[in-house]
């Protein structure tokens, strides 16, 4: 027996290591989860303690928020929690209700089934699907929530092979995706009147065998939804992506600074800036361009905004569109969601072909042109800046 003791000893000091390994090993994985479930936290505070940027991910895009105001002591706290909050709305907004690519999202299940009744639970994509129509027929068809089977057929937003592996897709697929498009095929029913009162009414949407596609407008309404469910702070600037939050209460010393991408730059490069008080309100800006998703090829540049007239990226002489939307224009409820809708809109429309609709709209807009001029609507000739 004697001779198996040093072995046991061995074998039991082996065991022991193993455990300890695969505990430190499990605390290690746990601690990497933590800190990838509060990535918000790694915000900064401004150098005059004045203000709190934080970043994030969401909706396919990468979203930041800074929170303006006293930062010392328990004010960054606040603020820190405050851009959790918002985060956590966007991506529950996106996965649970507006995403298409989410299977479990109720626009993936109204896509599914083709129709869905509209009654407690889901009124928040009832209002995103009226609202986005409207847009659409104000606008003649140039915003449809319907173009997801053309920007299919295309494949511009997925491709990440090499340009010169870009296939252009035929005239024959094009005609056959736009017959799954159009969206006046979507309609809206009255259902379930049995009381005879119309508080007790449902809505029933049916899609006419066309999808729902919102990404056009899902990250306008984002700050909509934010905006509706969250403001508890006095000044933010909230990012989604290309469409921009900024409220202004007031309490902030200085003007807000709001640049504007220069489509031939980089991600940080600015064409330009819009100045806006410190007690504007709330005031939606989103920015659609050419420069986005895009596939060069043969010297032919073929972007992801689809023109559904005529099934193909669209040549309107853009290159980018900003639309800003503020408490005085048409919605202001839901100024995040024009804001976008409008500058895809315009952007197909080209320059000349907008100016009725925003007219109608009572928003503003900033068009940069393929030869880089740069032009705005009169409502911003007193706040826009070229540098």
């Amino acid at each position: 027996m004697a001779r198996y003791k040093g072995k046991i000893i061995g074998l039991a000091a082996m065991l022991i290591c193993t455990v300890i390994l695969i505990v430190v090993a499990a605390t290690l994985k746990k601690n990497k989860s933590d800190d990838a479930d509060n990535r918000v936290s790694s915000g900064t505070v401004s150098s005059d303690n004045k203000s709190y940027t934080a970043y994030d991910f969401a909706m396919g895009t990468s979203l930041s928020m800074t929170v303006y105001g006293d930062m010392k002591g328990s004010g960054s706290e606040k603020a820190e929690e405050e851009c959790k909050k918002a985060f956590n709305l966007i991506k529950e907004l996106d996965e649970e209700v507006i995403s298409w690519r989410s299977s479990e999202s109720v626009v993936s299940k109204l896509n599914c089934d083709g129709k869905m009744k509209f009654s407690d639970g889901n009124e928040v994509l009832l209002d995103v699907l009226l609202i986005s129509s409207t847009l659409c027929k104000d606008s003649g068809g140039a915003l449809d929530i319907t173009i997801r089977p053309l920007a299919d057929a295309w494949g511009i937003e997925e491709f990440d092979d090499k340009p010169e592996e870009f296939t252009i897709p035929s005239e024959e697929e094009l005609l056959d995706a736009k017959e799954k498009t159009g969206y006046d095929k979507i309609i809206v029913n009255m259902a379930d009147l049995t009381s005879g009162r119309l508080e007790n009414a449902s809505l029933v949407v049916e899609l006419g065998g066309t999808t729902v596609d919102l990404g056009a407008v899902g990250k306008g309404f984002a700050l909509d939804y934010v905006y509706n469910e969250l403001i508890d702070v006095n000044d933010i600037v909230l990012s989604v992506g290309g469409s921009i939050l900024v409220y202004g209460s007031g309490n902030k010393s200085k003007d807000f600074k709001i640049g504007i991408r220069d489509p031939e730059g980089g991600m940080n490069d600015m064409i330009g800036t819009l100045t806006l008080p410190s007690d504007c309100g709330k005031v939606c800006i989103s920015t659609s361009g050419s420069y986005e998703k895009y596939i060069d090829k043969e010297g032919v540049r073929y972007h992801h905004i689809i023109n559904p007239a005529t099934m193909r990226p669209a040549d309107s002489g853009l290159v980018s569109v900003t639309v800003v939307c503020n408490k005085d224009s048409l919605y202001p409820e839901y100024s995040g969601l024009i804001s976008d809708g409008l500058s895809t809109a315009c952007f197909i429309l080209g320059r000349e072909g907008s100016e009725e609709l925003l007219k109608n709209y009572k928003a503003e807009a900033v068009f940069i042109d393929t030869e880089g001029n740069i032009t705005t609507t009169d409502g911003l000739r007193d706040i826009f800046k070229n540098e």
